[in-house]
């Protein structure tokens, strides 16, 4: 009898050894929410008005530079100049939202420690809110302050004919 019971236990610590291994911290992260409402989001939002106030006035020199050319060249050029300025305003975005996003991993990575989960919202069917743990990274993520790269130097090279065709 004594032996079934010692087999009874063994077989139940058995049983509860995968369950106490799957016992790991679990969290939910609204990521669309942190990218917007964080105060690294809010810093992106106003690094990104100053980028945009450069790529304009460098759209704006370049309108000044090329109001004396012929019609088809000056629309040639501010095409051109528009296109480019267009792609580094997109490389600006994506820095920006990069810089966002390494500083909420950072924060989620702090929170997990060596046992824990978390996964974003958007990949979760069903969840309860004590699980939700957005304004715990937000407010993590507050406490720090995040460096944007520098703002975009703009300048469009003038064409050799412009300049007399001197070199």
């Amino acid at each position: 009898m004594f032996r079934y019971l010692i087999l009874a236990l063994a077989v139940c610590t058995l049983l509860a050894a995968p369950a106490e291994a799957l016992a790991v911290r679990t969290g939910v992260v609204d990521v669309e929410k942190v990218l917007t409402d964080s105060a690294a989001a809010k810093a992106a939002n106003e690094h990104l008005a100053k980028v945009q106030a450069v790529l304009q006035k460098g759209f704006a020199d370049l309108e000044k530079r090329v109001a004396k050319a012929k019609k088809d060249e000056r629309e040639r050029e501010l095409e051109a100049g528009r296109r480019v300025l267009e792609r580094q305003m997109q490389i600006e975005l994506a820095a920006a939202r990069a810089v966002v996003e390494r500083h909420m991993l950072k924060a989620v990575d702090k929170w997990c420690g060596k046992d824990g989960v978390a996964v974003a919202r958007a990949q979760v069917l069903d969840y309860g809110s004590k699980l939700d743990i957005t304004a715990r990274i937000i407010k993590d993520m507050d406490k720090e302050k995040v460096t944007f790269p520098a703002l975009p130097v703009v300048s469009f090279k003038e064409k050799e004919e412009e300049k007399g065709g001197k070199k």
